[in-house]
């Protein structure tokens, strides 16, 4: 079986995609069961980074006033550098299409598909209790652009519309980039995290620095930030030192300006997910000591004293307070 294994690293080997060093983006992952899964979280995360592109683009376009050949200037000059990334590029590429003069991306129905592997990661992150907020957005957007009807009679009767953001956009457009940044740190950690706890879980020992390496070249979110990662990672995204000090410096940004288009109007989905959870994961006193009280108050589902490292559990008759 061995050598029928290595038969077959050989032959697809020769056909794969190769990395920025010449190794074939292929590699033996784990047990039954380990490729399969991984390969649904690459696509989770791929979901995530086209939702970010789109809501970009869309703020871009009809809240900045950029036009499409403004924004696939945008996002060609930021390819240039460290957010170089397939999915930057074509999106680049598909704003400058036209069929008979028109836009062609604007002649598209705005309802988004998807197979099924960003639902099924969601629930493996559920089943796991792994927070999967951003990418789990992702899914859920695809579900709301699905209801094209609905959408049309709610935008008449709730009489939305665009607000025209009135700052300059040389001023944001710096900040735009961090944003961005940063959003697909949070959603390649989100992903990574629960390849992780899957892994720990179920003995499989998952070599996540060759598994990024594989997915440096030949995937749809290969990336400079997938070169970055196979480089680096060890735990977490967030504790490579260059990322560490860029979610520090650059995480109002992507606060910012999720509040800016929230406010004009724009459904920012996995972008606000995203800042709400690096938020929620840098918090080191939480809001959640309320809801274990409600719990216990309903419930006598009991909780834990933060000055008693016995961790033993209490209970309240609250209603004769």
């Amino acid at each position: 079986m061995q050598k029928g294994m290595r038969w077959w690293r050989i032959f697809l080997g020769r056909i794969s995609a190769k990395d920025k060093d010449g190794k074939p983006c292929v590699t033996y992952v784990g047990p039954g069961g380990s490729g399969h899964f991984i390969k649904m979280v690459h696509n989770s995360i791929e979901y995530g980074e086209m939702q970010v592109l789109a809501e970009l683009v869309h703020l871009l376009r009809f809240g900045f006033g950029c036009t499409p050949e403004q924004v696939s200037a945008i996002f060609s000059e930021w390819g240039q550098g460290e957010l170089k990334s397939y999915l930057g590029e074509i999106t680049a590429n598909l704003l400058l299409f036209k069929e008979n003069g028109e836009l062609l991306v604007d002649k598209i129905m705005d309802q988004a598909g998807q197979k099924g592997t960003g639902a099924w990661s969601l629930t493996t992150a559920l089943e796991y209790g792994v927070p999967y907020s951003p990418l789990s957005e992702a899914v859920n957007a695809r579900a709301v652009s699905g209801e094209k009807a609905l959408r049309v009679e709610f935008s008449k009767t709730f009489q939305h519309e665009f607000v025209k953001i009135n700052d300059s956009l040389d001023e944001w457009l710096p900040r735009i980039k961090s944003a961005y940044s940063l959003a697909r740190i949070i959603n390649h950690e989100v992903g990574f995290r629960l390849m992780k706890t899957v892994s720990d879980t179920k003995n499989w020992n998952l070599n996540f620095k060759e598994i990024a390496r594989i997915w440096t070249n030949g995937c749809i979110i290969r990336s400079g930030l997938m070169e970055t990662i196979a480089s680096r990672y060890e735990t977490s995204l967030f504790e490579i030192p260059s990322i560490k000090q860029q979610v520090i410096s650059v995480r109002r940004d992507l606060a910012e300006l999720v509040g800016l288009g929230l406010s004009h109007g724009f459904a920012l989905p996995v972008m606000s997910a995203g800042i709400n959870y690096l938020l929620g994961r840098i918090t080191a006193e939480s809001s959640a000591s309320l809801i274990q009280a409600q719990r216990d108050y309903f419930g006598a589902h009991t909780y834990q004293l933060k000055d008693d490292p016995s961790g033993k559990f209490y209970h309240t008759d609250w209603i004769q307070l």
